[in-house]
């Protein structure tokens, strides 16, 4: 696990105001359909504890067995980019000091924020490559 203390990123309520908007409307025009998710749990000694897998309807996949449930978050992320619902995933956990902390935690660098940005640049550049065509 990997702490880290990123300065605050605040997104304005006008979505005209806010720098990822015009990325997003960018990369729409150019034709890019990607998709990223950033999944966010507050870590606590709850979501830590491992759990307990008993459920009479549906199987529970292996990996998922004996895992917490931000494992299960982290387990999920590379799935949902596997099935290529997502081009890329990314899992927070942050206590909930966290709102005067900034402090917030990644799992495995499968599924860290630096993963999941550098994905976004690359497509964001893309988006940009090609509009300027």
């Amino acid at each position: 696990m990997t702490a880290h203390s990123p300065r605050p990123v605040l997104q304005p309520s006008l979505p005209t105001l806010c720098p990822l908007a015009s990325a997003v409307a960018l990369a729409a025009e150019a034709g890019i359909e990607e998709r990223g998710a950033v999944f966010t749990r507050r870590d606590a000694p709850e979501s830590r504890r491992l759990v307990r897998d008993n459920s009479p309807h549906f199987p529970v996949f292996p990996e998922f067995l004996g895992a917490s449930y931000l494992m299960h978050y982290d387990l999920l992320c590379p799935r949902l980019v596997q099935e290529q619902l997502y081009t890329t995933a990314c899992l927070l956990a942050s206590p909930r000091t966290a709102a005067a902390t900034d402090e917030y935690f990644t799992l495995s660098g499968m599924t860290d924020l630096t993963t999941f940005v550098t994905a976004l640049a690359g497509h964001v550049a893309e988006a940009a490559r090609t509009h300027a065509r």
